[in-house]
């Protein structure tokens, strides 16, 4: 059997969340459209294997006190709706509500399983991490979850921003392995564009414009940091200080700055943002 739309029931589609929400099979994009379809899918996407239950559905898309008599039934339509546009097997029935079916391809689960994973904190970032990295990186569309107001959704929000900053952080470490500096800066910049840099960010950034020959450059953004940090009471560490001397001095070295070390500084941000994904879930 079919949907509406041609798609066998068992063909596999790409759940995109990360942006606007949307479905994206092997020719097409078709976005998610109604407030409580969204607010359903959503819930479901962020559920574990086992699902969620009817009434959670019901409290989320259709909260108290002003929920319909019919509530229920409503729900039934759009799942029967979203079935009919995305295959049959797109949401599966279980004992207590629904669940995601097993050919759903989830866009925030990839970035969120890539974004844990061990491998992407060593510091030679291996050719088949740098795929995965760069595959999690390229399902990012927009803000997560850009057009879903349910506050279920507000958690998953700040986990998958985590892991776009853990992905960056690795991209970052692998382009300048492979001497790729000016695309090492570009990723290094949207890191310390946040409140969640870090000065081993700013040490890279820093240390990435220095290899492109701009000291000058380079030692502006490390007062840009001691800037940041002196607002906040705090000084820079003694590794992009050490670097600074250098820069100023002339005795940079750009082969021995790409050993890299053992981060040491404290959080950059506002606030201390755990830097492991897997702890945050």
């Amino acid at each position: 059997m079919q949907g509406s739309n041609d798609r066998a029931d068992d063909d596999p589609v790409q759940l995109c969340e990360v942006g606007p929400l949307g479905v994206r099979s092997t020719d097409s994009w078709t976005p998610l459209r109604g407030e409580r379809a969204g607010a359903v899918v959503a819930l479901l996407s962020i559920a574990p294997d086992s699902g969620v239950r009817t009434a959670a559905l019901l409290d989320a898309a259709w909260p108290e006190p002003d929920r319909p008599a019919n509530a229920r039934q409503s729900l039934a339509n759009v799942i029967a709706r979203l079935r009919a546009q995305f295959g049959a097997s797109f949401i599966e029935t279980t004992g207590s509500g629904y669940r995601l079916g097993p050919m759903v391809d989830s866009d925030r689960a990839r970035i969120l399983e890539v974004a844990a994973s061990d491998e992407i904190d060593d510091a030679d970032v291996d050719r088949g991490v740098a795929e995965r990295v760069d595959d999690a990186l390229g399902r990012w569309r927009g803000e997560p979850w850009v057009d879903i107001t349910i506050e279920e959704v507000e958690p998953d929000r700040a986990r998958l921003n985590a892991a776009r900053l853990r992905l960056f952080r690795a991209k970052a470490r692998s382009l300048a392995q492979q001497n790729r500096d000016a695309e090492a800066v570009e990723t290094l910049e949207q890191i310390v564009a946040t409140d969640a840099g870090t000065e081993d960010d700013w040490y890279d950034l820093a240390r990435a414009i220095a290899a492109l020959g701009n000291r000058a450059d380079a030692i502006e953004r490390i007062r840009e940091a001691r800037r940041l940090l002196a607002h906040r009471g705090l000084e820079i560490g003694e590794r992009l200080a050490s670097l600074e001397s250098a820069l100023l001095d002339g005795s940079w070295n750009e082969s021995s700055s790409r050993r890299r070390t053992e981060p040491s500084s404290p959080m950059l941000g506002r606030r201390a943002q755990l830097d492991r994904v897997s702890e945050l879930i």
